[in-house]
């Protein structure tokens, strides 16, 4: 390929096609347990985290919910990848040696987060909430007392969430997409002084902790005894004004680990004995690779 202007953009509608492709065929899963939140600032505040809205009878004046301030920030970060094209491939008419790694490039781009969040979900035993806690934990202040959202023991983390809500469990927030940029003209430095054209996208956001109260952790063995002792206890979470949270659990979110026990427990009609299986679909299943 003669290497001009009408030939580079070809190549470039070509290239941005395919990594769009990669894009568009990622399956992530993100999306299943944190809400997206748009930030338009280098850090976002969530003040509003401390408080659960409540609806009380209106006698004399209304009684607005105290959006307690508890400091929780999420500060946005910067990501990158880029692609590195040789001049003399292209020259050579070796392009389509690239077309996978642009398609895989879209394909990373895509799954990124999911990186982040099951990352995120997986830490939740130290990383920290607006509480100033461990997401997971057992000590979690509510009222008077405590609260736990943590059954420890020493196998694979399994965790069951409410993602019915408006703010899921966890914080997806997007300052600016992912771009694909491009430098392939003459002038550019590294075609000029290496011979090189460079395909890249950049992109600015990060994740947090959103409530703890939807989403409880265990690390025992899965079976049906362990998972409605933990439904249960979320069911029965109250707010500081001992009024019910309606919490519904309707997830379990599974490393590969503890995927057979899940689709067992939740996927068969049967339970091993042959008896109807009662948590037949009792929650959706999510096998994420991230979490094992």
């Amino acid at each position: 390929m003669i290497v001009n202007a009408a030939n580079l953009r070809t190549l470039t509608t070509g290239f941005s096609a395919i990594f769009n492709k990669g894009m568009r065929e990622a399956k992530p899963q993100w999306q299943n347990v944190a809400t997206l939140v748009p930030s338009n600032t280098k850090s976002q505040e969530y003040g509003f985290l401390g408080s659960f809205v409540t609806i009380k009878e209106w006698i004399d004046e209304r009684h607005a919910t105290a959006m307690e301030q508890h400091g929780y920030t999420i500060k946005n970060k910067r990501f990158a990848g880029t692609v590195n094209v040789k001049r003399d491939d292209i020259e050579d008419d070796q392009f389509g040696v690239y077309r996978p790694v642009m398609e895989e490039l879209g394909l990373a781009v895509a799954i990124h987060p999911d990186q982040l969040v099951f990352d995120l979900m997986k830490g939740g035993q130290t990383g920290l909430c607006y509480d100033g806690l461990p997401f997971f934990s057992a000590s979690h202040p509510v009222g008077k007392g405590v609260v736990s959202n943590l059954t420890a023991g020493a196998q694979p983390m399994w965790i069951v969430m409410d993602t019915t809500r408006a703010l899921k469990p966890f914080i997806y927030q997007e300052r600016k997409k992912f771009q694909l940029v491009i430098k392939n003209a003459e002038t550019d430095d590294t075609v000029f002084n290496q011979g090189i054209f460079q395909y890249g996208v950049d992109g600015r956001y990060n994740t947090g902790y959103g409530f703890w109260q939807m989403a409880h952790a265990c690390t025992d063995v899965l079976d049906a005894d362990a998972f409605k002792a933990v439904r249960a206890r979320m069911a029965a979470l109250k707010s500081d004004t001992g009024n019910p949270l309606y919490i519904k659990p309707n997830l379990i979110v599974v490393g590969p680990s503890n995927q057979s026990a899940a689709e067992e427990i939740f996927l068969a009609n049967q339970n091993a004995s042959g008896a109807t299986n009662t948590l037949y679909k009792a929650v959706e299943v999510l096998v994420s690779p991230f979490l094992d």
